[in-house]
């Protein structure tokens, strides 16, 4: 296919090729970021399901002792987190959809 673009372009197909050599390590540094913001994203999720069962296991409890905005704070703390890393990590994505499409 490079041999096509030649026929058809000229030299001037090289500087495709060198934009699309000089993506890979960028596109790599982003995905290596992806990894890390989809492992955060994961820690914070099991957190928050976590307290959600905490939460709804002892429900009668908590509303015995008037405790629910204590943990309807930790829950709300833990999805802000959780949505800080999505958001982070859904722009990474856009970013990389931006560069290869």
């Amino acid at each position: 296919t490079l041999y096509l673009l030649y026929t058809q372009l000229g030299l001037a197909f090289l500087a495709g090729v060198i934009f699309a050599i000089v993506l890979i390590p960028i596109n790599r540094q982003i995905a290596l970021k992806i990894g890390q913001l989809s492992q955060g994203l994961m820690t914070a999720k099991d957190g928050r399901i976590a307290i959600t069962s905490e939460t709804i296991a002892g429900a009668k409890h908590i509303k015995t002792n008037a405790w629910e905005d204590v943990f309807l704070n930790k829950i709300e703390r833990i999805r802000a987190e959780e949505v800080g890393f999505l958001s982070r990590r859904k722009y990474l994505d856009a970013l990389c959809v931006y560069f290869w499409a």
